[in-house]
């Protein structure tokens, strides 16, 4: 009687630990290096801290060929079940959108305070609809406190479900008329504690898509 129900205390304290947030990647084939920055609050979010570059979750060619402890097969598996990515506290400086290729079923991305001065990596065309593939699904993109001081319209092309858009605290200063103009599902837009100030074109706002439900564009800079 009694080691049934140590048995069952086990179980259950075992559920609980299970579904309490953050904890560990086991059941993802994440190298070693990887799966010590990274926690997992369920099945299918990943929150990756303290990362210099992308690079940890490519599985290309070239990184099979050249690193062979990575399993990189396992690791786009791994990489394709996950719809919520959050990457914080690193020093990314842009995102690489070939490292990002495996995260097929992506909903969610978030790249906050990692120090990005550049949306994407330059050495892809942003408006490239092959590499930006992954991404067709993405409904949600925040980039709160980094450091870009820019955004473009091909920065933002090629994300044809996004509805909320977060680029708070940031250093952009100006914005292009038709950045947004494209961007039909967009419902929610954050612009708040940027550079922007009273000299920010009409334009910009005149040509929001009529999806936009919210937006925010407060500043110390408008006072």
């Amino acid at each position: 009687m009694a080691s049934s129900l140590v048995f069952i205390l086990g179980l259950l304290l075992a559920f609980i630990g299970g579904s309490s947030g953050g904890g560990s990647c086991d059941h993802l084939e994440l190298p070693t290096g990887l799966a010590r920055k990274c926690q997992c609050e369920n099945y299918y979010s990943l929150t990756c801290k303290g990362l210099n570059s992308t690079l940890a979750f490519s599985t290309s060619l070239e990184r099979s060929m050249n690193d062979i402890s990575v399993n990189t097969d396992k690791l786009a598996y791994s990489l394709g079940t996950i719809t919520n990515l959050v990457i914080t506290d690193s020093n990314l400086k842009c995102v690489d959108l070939g490292d990002l290729a495996s995260f097929a079923n992506l909903k969610q991305l978030a790249v906050k305070s990692a120090r990005l001065r550049n949306l994407w990596c330059h050495h892809h065309k942003a408006s490239d609809g092959e590499a930006k593939k992954f991404l067709k699904g993405l409904d949600e993109l925040d980039l709160t406190d980094n450091k870009l001081t820019s955004l473009t319209s091909q920065d933002l092309s090629g994300l044809p479900s996004l509805s909320a858009l977060n680029v708070s605290g940031n250093l952009l200063s100006s914005l292009s008329p038709d950045l947004f103009s494209g961007m039909s599902t967009l419902a929610k837009l954050d612009l708040s504690n940027n550079k922007l100030n009273r000299h920010l074109k009409p334009s910009v706002l005149t040509t929001l898509p009529s999806s936009v439900r919210y937006l925010d564009i407060s500043s110390e800079y408008f006072s």
